[in-house]
C-alpha cells in the first residue's frame, strides 16, 4: 500500500485525528508576562477589548433602532396610516 493510500485511509477512519488530539501541548510556551511592561500592555489590551465590545454593542443597538424605525415607517405607509 502506498503512503498516499495509507494517509487517506487514516484520514477516513479518524486515526490521524486521534493521533493529533493525543499530543500534549509543549510546556515551553510561557503565557505569563515576563516583565512589568508586558503585564501593563496586556492589561491595556484587555481593557481596550472591553471598550470595543461595549462600543460594538451600542452600535448594534443603534442599528436595530434605525432598522426598526424604517420597518415601522414602511408598515404605516402600507397600512395607509401615514
Amino acid at each position: 500500500m502506498s503512503r498516499e493510500n495509507r494517509d487517506a485511509d487514516e484520514l477516513r477512519d479518524g486515526t490521524a485525528l486521534r493521533r493529533m488530539l493525543q499530543r500534549k501541548p509543549s510546556p515551553d510556551v510561557q503565557l505569563e508576562p515576563a516583565s512589568t511592561y508586558e503585564a501593563i500592555t496586556r492589561q491595556m489590551v484587555i481593557d481596550l477589548r472591553a471598550e470595543i465590545k461595549s462600543l460594538r454593542q451600542r452600535l448594534d443597538s443603534l442599528f436595530s433602532v434605525v432598522i426598526g424605525a424604517i420597518v415601522l415607517d414602511l408598515l404605516l405607509r402600507l397600512a395607509g396610516l401615514n
